[in-house]
This record gives structure tokens, sequence and C-alpha cells, in this order.
């Protein structure tokens, strides 16, 4: 079994594999990353609505989530010292 490596990112991986496994996966990664963000058949002012509202979901939303979070830790305490 010959082995091969990989000039991009280093990898040794086998011939019979065909490319480089890792260079492949980040290829395809990559590529279904950036069609899966954001519908690309909306129009570009649906687009920016969207990240308008995924951002205020984001700012909104994870200090609420630490709100709820402290919020059941403190009452855990007030019960647990009774």
């Amino acid at each position: 079994m010959s082995y091969k490596f990989c000039k991009k990112c280093g990898t040794l991986y086998s011939e019979a594999d065909g490319e480089c496994p890792r260079c492949t996966d980040k290829k395809l990664t990559a590529e279904g990353m950036r069609d899966a963000v954001y519908d690309t058949r909306m129009s570009e002012e649906d687009i920016e609505k969207k990240r308008k509202k995924d951002w205020k979901y984001l700012i909104i939303g994870v200090p609420a989530f630490i709100a709820f979070i402290y919020v059941i830790f403190f009452l855990y305490n007030i019960i647990a010292t009774k």
C-alpha cells in the first residue's frame, strides 16, 4: 500500500482513496456551508431582512438564555438553603 503526501495540508493518504480526504472534506464543507447559510434564491432585500432578524434573535436570545440559567441557579440555591 503506497501513501501520498498532500502538499496543501500535510496529510498522508492512500492513493487508492483518490484525492486527499482532508482537502476534499474542507472543500465540500465550505461549499455546503456557503449554500446553506442563506437561501441563494432569495432577493438581496430578503437576505438583508433575514440577516437583521437573525442578529436580533442572537442579541436578545443569548442574554435571555444566560438570565434563565441564572434564575434557575438562584432558585435552586434558595430551595437548597431551606
